[in-house]
């Protein structure tokens, strides 16, 4: 028996077959590669060249703008974070209060 593999789960199924046994998927509809839009986030077929959503031209795409190093050098800029104990300090001012209320 001649077999063929399914173009959603990958199992062999019989030629003749127009639904898989394994996955129950429907054979006569072929799965379409799809991307999504890089400018409306939308899932649109791989082949079109403008979205439908966003009408964006997808063929003259921009490419981002890459910083270029000088002198091979690579600069890394490290900034403290401002860390604060909310809790220790509402604990610090209440036993304060107590204290000059007691």
């Amino acid at each position: 028996m001649d077999t063929k593999k399914c173009p959603y789960c990958g199992e062999e199924i019989a030629i003749v077959a127009k639904k898989c046994k394994h996955c129950r998927g429907w054979l006569e509809q072929i799965p379409k590669k799809t991307i999504v839009c890089p400018y409306c986030a939308e899932t649109i077929e791989e082949s079109n060249t403008v979205c439908p959503h966003c009408k964006a031209n997808l063929v003259e795409q921009r490419v981002p703008d890459i910083p270029k190093q000088q002198n091979g050098q690579t600069i890394i800029i490290n900034q403290p974070a401002n860390k604060t104990n909310g809790v220790g300090t509402a604990g610090f001012v209440l036993a304060l209060i107590s204290l000059f209320f007691g």
